[in-house]
């Protein structure tokens, strides 16, 4: 007998959470409850999100909520969320995700897909992700967080003065920075 959980998690900013569980086994899905909490931020929907998973990880969880970008799709989504549809979903369609989760798929609202490809996209032309630092950049990179002089790189690293130079000329480039403040 396959048993298959599931909470909808309606989410929203200074707003009343509601949650309701379902149970399905074999053909006959079972109403397990209702929740209603009060969270003060889309954060700590993601917190109960990494719980719920974390003591049940068999739980399908869809959010439902009316953010539709990155910043709020993908940490739902890394958090484990199955599904994430936004609240002005078509009856219909909401019924259609649930059983899409059921049967074990990801359903992410076009919206809010939308939204995250533009942004991986926006992410992909930074200059750092195109022009990645070198290891030896990295290195200089660290050194300079730690807040050394050039002179004080070059003396840890082996190198002349000139080079660290160079290397934090690069840096600056690739990370679209103008200076080390």
């Amino acid at each position: 007998m396959t048993k298959y959980w599931v909470f909808i998690l309606i989410a929203g900013l200074l707003e009343i959470i509601w949650a309701t569980g379902l149970k399905y086994s074999e053909t006959t899905w079972q109403w397990i409850g209702t929740a209603v909490c009060i969270f003060f931020s889309f954060y700590f929907i993601i917190q109960a999100t990494k719980k719920i998973k974390k003591q049940w990880p068999t739980i399908q969880i869809l959010m439902l909520t009316s953010f539709s970008d990155k910043d709020h799709v993908l940490p739902a989504i890394e958090a484990g969320a199955s599904g994430y549809q936004l609240k002005d979903i078509e009856p219909d369609e909401l019924v259609e995700s649930i059983r899409a989760i059921m049967r074990g798929e990801h359903t992410i609202h076009p919206e809010a897909t939308t939204q995250l490809e533009e942004g991986l996209r926006e992410e992909q032309n930074l200059q750092h992700v195109l022009n990645p630092l070198t290891p030896r950049e990295q290195d200089v990179l660290a050194e300079l967080t730690k807040g050394k002089s050039n002179r004080e790189i070059a003396s840890s690293l082996f190198v002349t003065e000139k080079t660290v130079k160079t290397h934090i000329s690069n840096i600056f480039t690739k990370l679209e920075v103008q200076d080390r403040t």
